[in-house]
């Protein structure tokens, strides 16, 4: 499977364009949901990636997106010290800066 490793902040970006080009023109989202749409890849992203030295890299792993999304919990180990949760506080800024870079790989598809 193409993102079995999980998802970087690029492929949040294409599977979001993936399913906004899948739905029909009468269900197309306007500005604000798309702001909503993008705001939570973007904030997904920060709180369910792996945490490296480098705060631009790291994956959502597969076993996180379906605790997370599939099953409506937080991840197994996620409050644990070096489990998933963040290093440092994420604050709206961080989520709106990781939305629009988003926002730039789903034009980019």
């Amino acid at each position: 499977e193409k993102y079995q490793d999980g998802l970087t902040l690029c492929d949040l970006g294409c599977l979001h364009a993936e399913r906004e080009d899948a739905l029909p023109p009468t269900h197309k989202l306007n500005k604000l949901h798309e702001q909503i749409a993008l705001g939570e890849c973007g904030l997904a992203w920060c709180v369910m990636r792996t945490h490296d030295k480098d705060t631009d890299q790291g994956v959502i792993p597969a076993s996180v997106l379906e605790q997370w999304f599939g099953e409506e919990r937080l991840p197994d180990g996620w409050w644990d010290v070096g489990g998933g949760r963040p290093i440092k506080e994420v604050g709206l800024r961080d989520a709106a800066k990781r939305a629009a870079e988003v926002g730039l790989f789903k034009e980019q598809f």
